[in-house]
């Protein structure tokens, strides 16, 4: 499989209609369903709308980040619904746990410390089971379960809050996969959704797919030394057809990751075992560079600092790297799988955020410009 399959699961609230309801349910990132709590089956629910999901995912590193280290994924997903009709509605939500592909690579145990809160307060949940045979099956397993009832036209505020562990890739990557299109059954459109994802670490290299066009947002900051960086999705009147689907690079650049900027060498193109500039003859450094001029050796270079998002002093780099909008992304042509760089201005970008890697690729670009 390759990184980008290799998924952490999220799940977003189904609807689900029991015995002893009113008829009908919701389904959408919360699902309504209908029949019994080990055998439901996801419903269209037109008395309820969706108004909006705000959705926080953030990934912990208790000791600091590192390449396949610690951490875990906290979670709040907060959901408004709104009651369209004159009458009083009775619903029973379903919050979906995802099940791992069979051929992926995905380590999910479950949500834990799951709480739910309903206008304010903590309800009591249950477990149901997906229908064996639905068409989402493969990615539902268990669905958490509790009851709602709405006054004639209520707007109700639901919030799940968990956490669960990380899916790493080898290559040092993680995959991230928010199931979104679960929402689509409410009645008419979601007006307004937002995901915000917070890392203590800048990706090297983001594959995001057909949510590239969605990216609002990408701000990093340093805090008590750490970097902490937050991507934003922002979608209106979205009536969900495919999942959030993400894949993150590793925190920092390897022998094994792709450069910043297509044509330049990679890391493992300068370097073989160690990263170190002075451990490469100038010879070689000449051999796998000899393809640049000096325009695109500077370009090379300059990514570094663009990665961590440097305000250039020259205005054709600025715009080369961050577009007119300060936010631009570079596809990886030779490996599209991977997606390509996030580019974003900075503040308060200083020298001190590179990692030894970065530097040690800085130094081998200017031993060859200095050469020339």
């Amino acid at each position: 499989m390759s990184a980008v399959h290799d998924w952490l699961y999220r799940m977003g609230m189904v609807l689900v209609s029991m015995p002893g309801l009113l008829a009908g349910t919701a389904l959408a990132n919360d699902v309504a369903f209908g029949g019994a709590g080990a055998d439901l089956v996801p419903l269209t629910e037109e008395r309820v709308r969706m108004v909006s999901e705000d959705i926080l995912l953030e990934r912990t590193a208790p000791r600091g980040y590192r390449i396949l280290g610690e951490g875990d994924w906290r979670v709040e997903a907060s959901y408004r619904f709104r009651n369209l009709t004159d009458g009083p509605v009775a619903v029973q939500i379903g919050f979906p746990e995802p099940t791992c592909d069979f051929y992926g690579d995905c380590n999910f145990e479950g949500f834990e410390a799951m709480t739910t809160l309903v206008r304010g307060e903590p309800v009591a949940l249950t477990m149901g089971e997906l229908q064996s045979g639905h068409d989402w099956a493969e990615r539902i397993d268990r669905v958490h379960l509790f009851q709602v009832k709405f006054a004639p036209h209520e707007t109700v505020e639901v919030v799940h809050r968990y956490r669960h562990g990380l899916t790493v890739h080898a290559g040092g990557g993680e995959g991230l996969l928010y199931l979104t299109r679960t929402g689509a059954p409410w009645a008419g459109t979601i007006e307004s959704a937002r995901f915000r994802i917070r890392l203590p670490f800048r990706p090297w290299g983001m594959g995001l797919g057909e949510w590239a066009s969605h990216l609002g947002g990408f701000s990093a900051q340093r805090v008590d030394g750490q970097t902490q960086v937050e991507l934003v999705f922002q979608r209106q009147d979205w009536e969900p057809a495919h999942d959030l689907e993400l894949y993150l690079g590793p925190g920092r650049p390897t022998l094994e990751t792709p450069a910043l900027i297509d044509g330049c060498p990679s890391h493992g193109e300068l370097f073989e075992l160690e990263m170190d500039a002075e451990a490469v003859d100038i010879d070689t450094l000449r051999e796998r560079t000899a393809s640049l001029d000096d325009t695109e050796l500077r370009l090379c270079r300059n990514a570094i600092f663009a990665h961590h998002g440097m305000d250039f002093q020259d205005p054709a780099l600025d715009r080369f790297f961050y577009g007119d909008e300060g936010l631009r992304i570079h596809e990886f042509a030779e490996r599209p799988w991977l997606g390509g760089a996030v580019f974003a201005r900075s503040e308060g970008f200083s020298p001190g955020v590179l990692s030894e890697a970065e530097r040690a690729y800085v130094r081998a670009i200017q031993r060859v410009e200095q050469d020339r």
